[in-house]
């Protein structure tokens, strides 16, 4: 896909799982730094890929005290 190619380094958020009828998974994300991300979210418009195209990335551990 050429627009991931634009996406490589940035980081997502998970918004929706779907399951196709050939029992695929379909990652729907949104981009971090996207001003558009609320908008992007509120209407449904995901960048979608595939499980072994993403990466996850665990919050560091200050991000996880400011969490609590």
């Amino acid at each position: 896909m050429a627009h991931a190619l634009t996406l490589i380094g940035r980081t997502a958020t998970l918004e929706r799982i779907y399951v196709d009828y050939d029992d695929r998974v379909h990652l729907g994300v949104t981009i971090d730094d996207d001003p558009g991300q609320e908008l992007m979210r509120e209407t449904g418009r995901f960048h979608f890929f595939f499980a072994d195209e993403v990466e996850i990335v665990l919050p560091a551990d200050n991000e996880q005290e400011d969490a609590r």
